[in-house]
């Protein structure tokens, strides 16, 4: 399901911000780091960001036991800082629809916290695994998430709200000024 919203500048949500292109810097600033993840992640892969046309490009990566003898739960997270709207929207629209066919990925519903939003689950059937990946657009910048596997969380798209959240939320702080 992709929830688009008119977020970009207007007052949607967390709207009141001016989408503008960010630098290096500011991109590797849209990146959860580990103060701003929830309890019980630990970083293997600190927030890094590198510049490239027509967007800068960054990532992170952590993960987390939901319990003892439970699978290790890995959260990646990828941001891509585009020149303009348009730029970052076409990229938005692509990585959707190239994962989407390329996973036989199946949409899944997932609130809107950006201007663009897309939640795409596919089944491992190799490993029987879950993987969750979520692409969500704030103005210039497209976040893209991996949470994988998601088969032993106990509700695994309320966690995937709450850790895309700090991804979007920080991308329009970052495009605010903020």
């Amino acid at each position: 399901m992709t929830v688009i919203t008119d977020g970009d500048s207007d007052g949607g949500p967390g709207g009141g911000y001016a989408p503008r292109a960010l630098s290096v810097a500011e991109t590797k600033q849209v990146l959860p780091g580990l103060g701003t993840m929830p309890p019980g992640w630990q970083e293997r892969a600190e927030p890094a960001a590198g510049s490239a046309s027509p967007c800068h490009q960054g990532l992170s990566r952590y993960e987390m036991r939901p319990y003892e003898g439970a699978m290790m739960v890995t959260a990646e997270f990828e941001v891509a800082a585009c020149r303009s709207v348009e730029v970052a929207a076409g990229g938005f629209r692509e990585e959707v629809e190239t994962y989407r066919t390329s996973n036989e990925a199946t949409a899944v519903s997932f609130p809107g916290q950006a201007d663009e939003a897309t939640a795409l689950q596919h089944v491992n059937t190799d490993l029987d695994e879950t993987t969750l990946n979520v692409i969500a657009r704030v103005g210039t910048v497209v976040c893209w998430m991996k949470l994988d596997p998601v088969d032993e969380l106990d509700d695994h798209m309320a966690l995937a709200e709450v850790l895309m959240g700090v991804c979007t939320r920080q991308a329009r702080e970052v495009q605010a000024g903020s």
